[in-house]
């Protein structure tokens, strides 16, 4: 089976898509919005009317008695409420009126009255507006009278009993604080005595300054190791004397450090607090210590060569030798003996630069050694500091404990001075500001507020429903349905003809009076299906449908006039050899036709009848046979199709069901011709389409058409927009109405045309579909 391979755009939101659906779906909409109209309206009326009483309570503090501002006035409020509409309150109040009230208003349950408190006021005076609602006003004062004199007795019980509580417990937390403060002191001093903490105090300062010192040492020798290696590389050809001072110069520069640390002598020789690791020494003693390093390391090291008198001596016998080589030979033996000398000299140079450049490394490997002493001392030293650090962290955190506990202590006595004082001096006051009264009118059913909401709930369910309905809706209703779902060419759609009257009698459309939108809408179709029976160089096709009532049979006869009227040669095949009426609208008889001609009872030339309509000849059904089936894989229909195919410029076949019967799965075959398939728009499912497609596996599909668009019962929108080729003549589709006659008639005419058609009946079976969907 062949079908049109078509290319799915990405979807993409069309604001016109949502529109569609609600135009098409209007009929859900109004109905929801109707009933929830409805719906409002009869609670409207059934509803019981409620009134409102109210009254307002001031409750205040005087500032001159206020002991503490430390809570809020929304706080205090909100203790009242919770007394006026607490559960235990309310059921007093109705034991109090049960006798009075409890026949007059229909029982115990319908005393129970919901009380709603709302704050008015601000800042110190607050202001409690205090109602109930009740379908008896005079009940609803009683109510709220009785409700204030529980309150006050509850109040005053609530507040005796609040405070004595709070007291208790505010004193017995404020004695396990004083034991806790207790066990607290008692652990610190008992910590302080078995640590010795004054001991562990001034140990802790001097293992500070040993660490300090030590760290400082280190990082000189350090330091100098490092100047020493990095320098080695670049003596190693140098004389004793650069090498010497190089040497100075590094000791010089490992003695530099970014602090000093001074211990100052107190009194009797006892050893002042160390300064604190990063602090600066005094100005004179800082001084002193680091012009004594500079000095120590400035010392250069002891000549045991005496190589600086050879570099004299060495100086003048280069310029002896100058002298006397300008007056003697070389060979002179003054001359000679001066060079002896100035090579000695330069070997015992040599061996001094040697001497010097091993100590050198002698310096440096002492250096390496003496830094890893120091690091062992230093860890040492760490290690006791560390033990102090703890020690004192302990007592620190000791302290810190007895101070929360101090402080906590504190507090409670201070809250609890100021409960006592605010009790004793009773600074919050009570009075009712507004005496009870009663709205003259119901506050419930509210109409506005009700009709409102029931007019938004019709809409959101209106249009909820009609998206929904929409969603699970499986019928064809528009080309992306055919192209992208069912997968097949969209050849046309053909509009819904409501003033035909094709129910009663099969007949052409396109050749009625005021028919131009019919003309447009198969003149459209003829020149797709054309345009694609030449583009597979053929001109044999069968119309045929997944069901019944579809509309194949108008589709394929408006099809073959029109094609007709073209001056071509067309001929008519009425292949539905068990309901075919194609004989009925062009007024021909049924027999002989096809089932006589497959009998072979008669010739081709004896079934094949022209018609009324120039160029159009008709092979009708011909009689009813039981074995159809049988009869039509019988016969050669390839052969039979092709000889005709020869006489005319082209074959219409109106053909069976495709899920009725089985003629059409025996017919429809690339050998005989390509089949086009008619939905009717929004009645089809989606589904019988797939399986009549899925049956037709060796047929070649031409197209889909859509018939019976409805573009009378909605919006022209949804379908102008689904259809856009035929968006231009769109308005001639309503009641089967041309063109001259939409033009030619003013709106006061058609207006009075149209008051004319709305008869009482016609309004009373819309109110009927609309509100009875069921029947």
């Amino acid at each position: 089976m062949s079908r049109a391979r078509v290319t799915i755009e990405p979807d993409k939101i069309d604001i016109r898509n949502y529109v569609g659906i609600l135009f098409f779906r209007w009929k859900v909409i109004v109905l929801c919005f109707l009933y929830s109209l409805l719906a409002g309206v009869v609670y409207l009326q059934i509803a019981r009317p409620l009134y409102e009483t109210t009254c307002q309570v001031m409750i205040y503090r005087d500032p001159s008695l206020t002991v503490s501002q430390s809570q809020a006035h929304w706080q205090q409020l909100r203790m009242h409420a919770l007394i006026l509409a607490s559960t235990r309150v309310r059921n007093t109040v109705i034991d109090r009126l049960t006798d009075r009230w409890e026949s007059k208003v229909g029982g115990r349950r319908e005393m129970w009255l919901p009380v709603t408190t709302s704050p008015l006021g601000h800042s110190g005076n607050t202001i409690l507006e205090i109602g109930v609602k009740g379908p008896y006003p005079a009940y609803n004062e009683a109510f709220l009278h009785a409700l204030l004199e529980e309150y006050r007795q509850e109040r005053q019980t609530s507040q005796k009993e609040v405070a004595g509580s709070v007291t208790k417990v505010l004193e017995d937390e404020l004695a396990r604080l004083q034991e806790r403060i207790r066990g607290a002191e008692e652990d610190l001093i008992e910590y302080r005595r078995k640590n010795n903490m004054a001991y562990v105090d001034t140990k802790a300062s001097i293992e500070t300054r040993y660490l300090t010192a030590l760290m400082q040492r280190r990082n000189e020798l350090q330091t100098e190791r490092i100047l020493f290696e990095a320098q080695y590389p670049y003596i190693k050809d140098a004389s004793a004397a650069v090498i010497t001072d190089i040497d100075e110069l590094t000791r010089e520069s490992g003695a530099v450090s970014p602090f000093e640390v001074v211990a100052v002598t107190g009194e009797e020789g006892a050893p002042a607090a160390a300064a604190a690791p990063g602090a600066a020494a005094p100005p004179e003693e800082e001084r002193f210590v680091r012009s004594e390093r500079r000095a120590s390391a400035r010392i250069p090291p002891t000549d045991d060569g005496g190589w600086q008198s050879l570099r004299i001596e060495l100086l003048r016998l280069q310029l002896l030798e100058k002298e006397q080589a300008k007056t003697h030979l070389e060979n002179h033996p003054r001359l000679m003996e001066t060079r002896k000398k100035i090579a000695e000299i330069e070997e015992r140079l040599g061996i001094a630069r040697q001497v010097a450049l091993e100590r050198l490394k002698a310096r440096q490997e002492a250096l390496g050694r003496h830094e890893t002493a120091l690091e062992t001392a230093e860890n040492r030293w760490q290690a006791s500091a560390i033990l102090s650090s703890k020690r004192q962290a302990e007592y620190q955190r000791l302290a810190m404990i007895l101070e929360r506990y101090v402080q906590m202590h504190q507090t409670l006595y201070s809250r609890l001075q100021e409960l006592r004082v605010s009790e004793e001096l009773k600074a919050e006051h009570y009075s009712v500001k507004e005496d009870i009264s009663t709205d003259p009118g119901p506050v419930w059913p509210n109409a506005r507020k009700i009709m409102l909401v029931a007019l938004a709930m019709g809409m959101a369910a209106g249009v909820g429903l009609a998206f929904l309905m929409q969603i699970f809706d499986n019928k064809v209703q528009s080309v992306r349905d055919v192209e992208e779902i069912l997968g097949l060419e969209f050849l046309g759609g053909v509009p819904f003809w409501v003033h035909s009257g094709l129910g009663r009698r099969l007949r052409p459309i396109v050749t009625d009076d005021h028919a131009a939108g019919a003309i447009e809408a198969y003149r459209a179709l003829r020149t797709t299906i054309l345009g694609a029976l030449e583009k597979r160089n053929e001109n044999l096709c069968l119309v045929s449908s997944a069901d019944s009532k579809e509309g194949k049979t108008l589709t394929v006869l408006n099809l073959a006039v029109m094609i007709a009227q073209m001056g071509k040669r067309v001929l008519l095949v009425d292949m539905d050899l068990r309901r075919g009426r194609l004989h009925q609208s062009l007024d021909q008889e049924r027999s002989p036709g096809m089932t006589d001609l497959l009998d072979e009872t008669v010739t081709l030339r004896d079934v094949i009848r022209e018609t009324q309509h120039e160029n159009l000849s008709l092979l009708p059904a011909g009689k009813t046979v039981v074995n159809t089936p049988e009869l039509l894989q019988s016969a050669d229909l390839e052969g039979l199709f092709s000889g005709l195919k020869r006489q005319y410029d082209y074959i219409l076949v109106d053909t069976a069901p495709i899920l009725r019967v089985t003629d059409t799965v025996i017919t429809a075959s690339p050998r005989t011709g390509v089949l086009i398939l008619v939905a009717a728009a929004n009645r089809t499912p989606k589904p019988v389409v797939r399986y009549s497609l899925s049956l037709l596996r060796d047929a070649e599909i031409l197209g889909l058409v859509l018939n019976a668009i409805e573009m009378h019962k909605i919006s022209s929108l949804y379908y102008s927009y689904q259809y856009p080729n035929y968006a231009y003549y769109s308005n001639a589709y309503a009641y089967g109405y041309s063109y001259g006659e939409a033009t030619n008639v003013g709106p006061m005419q058609r207006m009075r045309r149209g008051l004319r058609r709305l008869s009482s009946k016609t309004v009373y079976e819309w109110l009927r579909r609309a509100l009875l969907p069921m029947e």
